[in-house]
């Protein structure tokens, strides 16, 4: 991981510990705007999964909104399965803008596929409370 994300997971040993969520701010070189940055984001990760995975299947995918505080952004969201190291996984994914500027933030749940239905309550949970705040004098989220 960079210095511009986090990752959480279960306690080790368990079942929950290959359950992870992550989030991380990403800010493409070349973009020019928040919607040319998501779509930069958006790529870079099919293509970083599509050469460190086999069998990459896309669905639940397209637009969304995220509306927090009065806030109301463009988002991106997908989920998608994939074998790695000879395991199965699942993984939602949520790409979102900031109003202005070039920083993405991106929220990930990833799981081994058979359990994804279990533990997404979780991490769901851990969505929700996820807030970007654009108030403040410096980019954070919370």
């Amino acid at each position: 991981l960079n210095p511009a994300a986090v990752l959480i997971s279960g306690k080790e040993g368990t079942e929950a510990y290959y359950a992870t969520v992550g989030i991380q701010n990403i800010q493409p070189p070349s973009a020019t705007g928040p919607q040319h940055a998501m779509a930069a984001v958006l790529a870079g990760l099919k293509t970083e999964l599509s050469t460190k995975a086999r069998d990459v299947r896309y669905f639940d995918e397209g637009a969304i909104a995220y509306e927090k505080q009065g806030l109301r952004l463009k988002a991106h969201q997908f989920v998608v399965s994939y074998e790695d190291g000879g395991r199965r996984y699942k993984q939602w994914t949520m790409i979102v803008p900031r109003p202005s500027g070039t920083v993405i933030h991106v929220w990930s749940y990833r799981s081994p596929e058979k359990q994804f239905d279990i533990f997404r309550p979780i991490a769901n949970a851990i969505r929700q409370s996820w807030r970007i705040d654009v108030a403040s004098a410096g980019s954070g989220i919370h």
